[in-house]
């Protein structure tokens, strides 16, 4: 197993930022990640909440229903867990070379218009620890009725490494 107090996991110290500890379940719920070619993967829909994780918390409810930083929150930890599902997969954070895309899922009221917003929250934690070159990721935000769990924010990743 790799130290992990240097690179990627200094910046997320420095930073605040520390990753539930994943619990694995031999469960279709779990979050899934898939090889696509030889250094891309695909990781799937993650909520703000990872159903295996010791800490055990998510934040429920749509934007428009809760203050938008909450929702904005919620994107954070969308953040944080497909990093968790990727540092179980990997075993090294460090082994990420760019977040390639997001597609961020917003679960909100009918006349909620600030899906981007609420996205940025994933966005720019990507950003804040791989730096502009590396987590600036293609990103598409939408707006969809419900989430499972009562998630408000669900998150895909596709990430290149080595």
């Amino acid at each position: 197993m790799p130290e992990k107090n240097h690179g990627v996991y200094a910046k997320m110290k420095e930073l605040g930022i520390e990753l539930p500890t994943l619990i694995p379940k031999d469960t279709p719920t779990v979050t899934k990640i898939k090889p696509l070619t030889g250094d891309i993967l695909l990781v799937s829909g993650t909520g703000n909440f990872y159903p295996f994780a010791d800490d055990g918390k998510s934040i429920k409810g749509k934007a428009g229903e809760v203050p938008d930083e909450v929702a904005i929150d919620a994107a954070r930890d969308s953040a944080r867990y497909i990093l968790a599902a990727l540092d179980f997969y990997l075993g090294d954070l460090n082994r990420i070379t760019e977040i390639v895309k997001l597609l961020v899922l917003v679960a909100c009221k009918p006349d909620f218009y600030k899906q981007s917003m609420v996205a940025n929250g994933c966005s720019e934690t990507f950003i804040k620890i791989f730096g502009e070159e590396k987590g600036k990721a293609t990103r598409s935000a939408m707006g969809v009725a419900c989430l499972p769990n009562n998630f408000i924010v669900e998150t895909e990743a596709m990430v290149r490494f080595k």
